[in-house]
């Protein structure tokens, strides 16, 4: 297999830990968003590594203008997926901001009724006076 090839495979595991974790994100499962990213994590390591290899197989590439188009293709897909997920995460955050502003409103509300219908203890041994 060609440096080529092995950071394209290498850039299709990523693509496919970047589509898991958008899942996981929709659906708020965080622990499964967290295996994503140490799985991505740890090919940040293999990308460096078939990139090097690439270019000394290559000395032309990498340089202004030639990159290779289908490198760029692909990992200009991947940055697409990166910032649809950090968008995801960021709705997924204000939803939860939303709830919880809502949930803080509904606790307020209950103490203003408590208090409302709780009668002082005073007031119920007058009324039996």
């Amino acid at each position: 297999m060609s440096a080529h090839d092995d950071l394209l495979g290498v850039y299709e595991q990523w693509r496919t830990w970047s589509e898991a974790e958008g899942e996981a994100i929709q659906a708020g499962a965080w622990p499964q968003v967290a295996r994503c990213q140490d799985a991505k994590l740890k090919l940040q390591s293999r990308i460096l590594t078939a990139t090097e290899a690439w270019q000394s197989e290559n000395p032309n590439r990498g340089q202004e203008g030639t990159v290779d188009p289908q490198v760029r293709r692909v990992v200009s897909e991947l940055i697409l997926l990166e910032v649809r997920n950090s968008e995801w995460v960021a709705e997924q955050r204000r939803q939860a901001h939303r709830d919880r502003d809502q949930l803080g409103q509904s606790r307020r509300n209950l103490r203003q009724i408590q208090r409302a219908y709780a009668a002082s203890p005073r007031a119920l041994w007058q009324s039996y006076s």
